[in-house]
């Protein structure tokens, strides 16, 4: 088992390290996550709690368009956010239930919620 501590206590810095140390560990080039994907995972998942079983409505996307201009000055138009939340369905970090309504990994939230409390990260690699 390896433990890293996140060297930030800022939320979109930790969730940043994390998403690259999973970048890193994925052995599959095509679901590899490109920086602006990285930012677009991030600002979905500092959503306000309202959003969380919205995070891809009509409401939440104008929240994530305004971030990623605030913070990364990074302007997107709904089109453009829109093809890039269907890369992420692609890649399997967005997954579409039987009604069609698109939700992030669970284990992308959790993780969230746990580097919020306490910047550590705890990987257990193997190698079979």
């Amino acid at each position: 088992m390896i433990n890293l501590n996140i060297p930030s206590k800022d939320p979109r810095e930790a969730l940043r390290i994390y998403l690259e140390i999973l970048n890193i560990i994925n052995p599959d080039t095509n679901t590899k996550l490109t920086e602006g994907e990285i930012k677009l995972l991030i600002e979905f998942i500092l959503l306000p709690e309202k959003y969380s079983y919205q995070r891809f409505s009509r409401y939440a996307k104008p929240q994530v368009l305004k971030a990623l201009e605030d913070v990364y000055a990074w302007k997107l138009t709904p089109i453009n956010l829109n093809t890039k939340i269907y890369e992420l369905v692609n890649k399997n970090y967005i997954w579409r239930d039987d009604d069609g309504v698109l939700y992030l990994k669970e284990y992308l939230i959790d993780s969230a919620k746990k580097l919020a409390v306490t910047p550590e990260i705890k990987i257990k690699l193997s190698a079979t």
